[in-house]
């Protein structure tokens, strides 16, 4: 299903039409069938298609430190792989990860930083 309003919108803006047209008569369509929740899937999809028609967007990969790089070398390939990056990433130091690393590419994103463990855990043990 997903794929078939991708495909229709695709040709529509492939077609000239006014991204507000297509996007409100998407709306509608989907409203009328009953498929309005699936709505934010349908445009992520649109957006990854036309990136794919465009330039590729470059991949980013946030580490704790910068001595952290060579450690972490078989985890972030492994990221990039994941998320389907077939060229060198830019790699960003934040302290604030603490350790591990962040991967983000066309909008996706890996986040295996002990930040967002250590967040989940203390949410999970105070709910």
């Amino acid at each position: 299903m997903e794929k078939v309003y991708v495909q229709a919108v695709m040709e529509l803006l492939e077609n000239g039409s006014s991204i507000e047209t297509v996007l409100g008569n998407l709306r509608a369509v989907m409203e009328k069938r009953g498929h309005a929740k699936a709505m934010p899937a349908v445009l992520r999809a649109v957006v990854r298609a036309l990136e794919q028609g465009s330039a590729e967007s470059v991949a980013t990969v946030t580490i704790a430190r910068a001595s952290d790089e060579s450690a972490l070398k078989e985890d972030i390939m492994s990221a990039l792989a994941t998320l389907g990056v077939t060229q060198a990433p830019i790699v960003t130091v934040d302290d604030t990860i603490i350790g591990g690393l962040i991967a983000t590419y066309n909008h996706r994103q890996i986040d295996q930083s002990y930040r967002s463990k250590l967040t989940n855990l203390y949410q999970s043990i105070t709910n």
